[in-house]
């Protein structure tokens, strides 16, 4: 809903979807199929490059430029100032995501399905 809400404002899009949009501008995929393949190629380069996200968007930010997405206020916005608005947030409520101890999807299932094993007692 709120993607939807940034392309029907018309005042520019997010890194994210302006490169999303210029892809689906420029190939026969679909916004959506787009933003599949999208984030699967950005987890692997997130991979990569561990903790460089400005650089990461930045680069997005120009390839969807260069692919013809739209880029406007609300883009530089979003591209240049989420992260710095994300970590003020996190220093107000004293909160460090790099601390957070994600479990890996083995251990997910496992857990779901203990829980399935559980309740059917």
């Amino acid at each position: 809903m709120g993607i939807h809400l940034t392309i029907f404002a018309n005042i520019g899009l997010a890194s994210w979807d302006c490169l999303r949009m210029g892809i689906a501008k420029h190939t026969p995929l679909t916004y959506g199929l787009s933003m599949t393949i999208i984030a699967i190629v950005i987890l692997i380069i997130d991979i990569v490059m561990k903790e460089n996200e400005i650089i990461l968007w930045g680069v997005v930010l120009l390839t969807g430029y260069i692919l013809g997405g739209p880029v406007g206020i609300g883009t530089l916005i979003s591209t240049f100032g989420t992260g710095l608005v994300m970590q003020f947030v996190y220093n107000i409520i004293k909160f460090e995501p790099r601390k957070l101890q994600h479990k890996d999807v083995k251990k997910v299932v496992n857990m779901l399905s203990n829980e399935t094993d559980a309740d059917s007692l």
